[in-house]
């Protein structure tokens, strides 16, 4: 029987911040739990959230754009990062969810095929990001979830 997903903004929000609590304090045990409470939210609530997440962060720390050895640093220190406490990223997820985040691949089509493991995979990143931002994630968690009230409020013509 497949879990039935959770819709509440309340809901998505602890599921997300507990993810990235956890993979901040390098449980592994701790994330891997906490990331199988985002594979019961709605997937693209949670691609939006964390995308806007992703991209906060990312201006943040390259304010002057994301060259592709940036990009490159970026995804060589999550996955040096992530292995040292036993998380065992997949390089390619990982890609993903950086390039679906900047806009350079669809994001939708990449988390389609498993939902749970990009939630996981960009979790990650998120929590690696922060690290070196040196900022809490309630603000950008904050603006995250501003930004996809506005989507959701949004009406098609």
């Amino acid at each position: 029987m497949r879990p039935s997903r959770i819709s509440s903004v309340a809901g998505l929000r602890d599921s997300i911040t507990e993810a990235i609590e956890a993979a901040l304090s390098r449980d592994a045990e701790r994330f891997e739990l906490a990331t199988g409470r985002l594979a019961v939210q709605d997937p693209q609530r949670l691609a939006i959230v964390q995308a806007w997440v992703l991209r906060l962060l990312l201006e943040q720390l390259h304010p002057d754009g994301l060259a592709s050895a940036d990009a490159q640093d970026v995804l060589r220190r999550c996955l040096l990062s992530a292995a040292q406490w036993g998380a065992d990223p997949d390089p390619t997820v990982l890609a993903l969810v950086l390039t679906g985040t900047l806009g350079l691949s669809d994001p939708d089509a990449a988390g389609a095929a498993d939902p749970a493991g990009f939630g996981w995979h960009a979790s990650l990143l998120i929590a690696d990001l922060l690290v070196v931002a040196g900022s809490p994630l309630a603000g950008y968690l904050n603006a995250a979830f501003a930004e996809l009230e506005r989507a959701e409020t949004i009406e098609l013509p």
